[in-house]
């Protein structure tokens, strides 16, 4: 194995790492909805597995490439399905006090900004989804 290989393995694991994290912090949230990330790390870590039954050093590359792309895309599938699980709540708070806007004001003073916020959140990912719907990973 060629050292720049070693490197690029180390940056995967760094990467496989942070998507762990980030699945452990959704999960915090709701312990069902973090599949999606779990999956694209059990195809980073079989990537990683077939990489050391390659002979080859492009074969080697190409293994390694694509559990970097996996890990990437569980980082971003997990950042995705957080915020995604926090709209839905907001959603849920603002149906269910819709009625009192000038009580939840007075407990939550930038309650407006952060409405303001959650939608350029939605909006963020409703732009992904509709243009880059295979390339997650470069947007993790």
């Amino acid at each position: 194995m060629l050292e720049e290989q070693k490197a690029t393995i180390k940056e995967v694991v760094k990467l496989f790492d942070q998507a762990e994290d980030k699945v452990k912090e959704v999960e915090q949230l709701d312990g069902n909805i973090s599949i999606p990330s779990i999956n694209e790390l059990r195809y980073a870590g079989y990537h990683l597995a077939r990489l050391f039954c390659e002979e080859e050093i492009e074969a080697m590359d190409k293994q390694i490439n694509k559990a970097k792309s996996h890990c990437q895309r569980a980082i971003y599938d997990a950042h995705e399905i957080g915020i995604i699980y926090m709209l839905e709540q907001i959603k849920a708070f603002k149906e269910q006090y819709h009625h009192f806007p000038s009580f939840i004001i007075d407990v939550i003073p930038n309650y407006t900004e952060n409405l303001y916020a959650a939608q350029e959140a939605a909006d963020f990912i409703a732009k992904i989804k509709e243009s880059h719907r295979e390339n997650r990973s470069e947007y993790y």
